[in-house]
């Protein structure tokens, strides 16, 4: 599995078609269906090793992606017509991402929703709420791209009805898996829908792709 402290600069993939996977053991929906639910997570948290590695959310800051590439004042006006103040937005190390900084009293729920209308709005493609893994230590910076590995043997066609039920795009194969974009307007946060991935029964595993805040390189200078 992807490690949380690897830190990735994947430029956009490109839209390529579906994996077809070789059967090596054929899998019947009628047997084990697919969930067809993204679960709502009370507590954020992402899998690992069949764990559950809980969260909790760094209100400091934001990651997003317009879809208008540079176009953070739609950022400014989602968030203000939201009632959270934006602080400064800053340019990340990953192409087309963005750091919001909010304001010192934004509260974690103030942060989780604030993230999730932007996803909402037509102007932006992505964006989500930081996540620590212990208060004040190397904080979990969302990107857009979900990460999956799916079984061998997999269907296709049960690929293609996961990956179309969820609206996942920009699909691009990796030695190791395949990569997506996540789609627009999505209600669910990135790790609701990476661990909707993690339980279906053609998936080896799949992680909400992030940059651990501790691996920063010398000449990386955002605050």
């Amino acid at each position: 599995m992807l490690s949380i402290h690897r830190r990735f600069y994947a430029l956009r993939p490109r839209a390529a078609a579906l994996v077809a996977l070789t059967a090596a053991a054929a899998l019947t929906a009628c047997d084990n269906p697919l969930e067809s639910d993204v679960a709502q997570q009370s507590t954020p948290f992402y899998y690992y090793e069949n764990a559950k590695i809980y969260l909790r959310v760094e209100p400091s800051r934001l990651t997003a992606v317009p879809e208008v590439e540079g176009d953070t004042s739609t950022f400014r006006a989602v968030l203000t017509q939201s009632g959270v103040e934006v602080d400064s937005i800053r340019p990340m190390w990953m192409r087309e991402h963005w750091f919001i900084h909010l304001a010192p009293d934004t509260s974690e729920r103030q942060a989780e929703n604030a993230a999730r209308q932007l996803r909402l709005d037509d102007g932006v493609r992505f964006a989500s709420a930081a996540y620590n893994l212990r208060d004040g230590e190397c904080p979990l910076y969302m990107v857009n791209r979900l990460a999956v590995k799916f079984r061998a043997g997999a269907d296709p066609v049960d690929i293609a009805r996961l990956n179309t039920a969820t609206g996942v795009w920009h699909e691009e194969t990796q030695p190791w898996g395949t990569t997506y974009e996540y789609p627009a307007d999505m209600a669910a946060t990135p790790l609701e829908l990476a661990a909707h991935y993690y339980r279906q029964r053609i998936v080896d595993w799949a992680e909400a792709d992030r940059i651990d805040g501790c691996w920063r390189t010398i000449d990386d200078r955002t605050p």
